[in-house]
């Protein structure tokens, strides 16, 4: 799907969260609220960087993962990404600068 909006992940790895990752961003966004809860708790300090992406847009929504899910779940998930992305991009572009020593 990402291949068809011309966008190339082959290089993209996952990594574990860890404080020195989330310290170099200034928005750190999350898809559910279980993560946001998750990384708000084993991170405190770094609470005021940490949003829900549909929060971005004024909503408290979360987007549920589509692994092991069939295409149509991985469609939904994306159209929903898109979505928050585009309405939320003014406060995205807002909030993801940001003095890197308050954290």
């Amino acid at each position: 799907m990402l291949w068809e909006l011309g966008i190339d992940i082959s290089n993209h790895r996952s990594r574990v969260v860890s404080k020195n990752i989330l310290k170099r961003f200034c928005l750190v966004l999350t898809m559910e609220a279980g993560q946001k809860e998750a990384l708000i708790i084993e991170f405190p300090e770094l609470k005021q960087r940490i949003y829900m992406l549909s929060e971005m847009a004024g909503v408290e929504t979360s987007i549920r993962d589509p692994i092991g899910g069939t295409m149509n779940d991985f469609q939904q998930a994306a159209d929903k990404i898109g979505r928050w992305l585009r309405e939320g991009e003014g406060c995205i572009r807002h909030l993801a600068h940001c003095n890197l020593n308050d954290g």
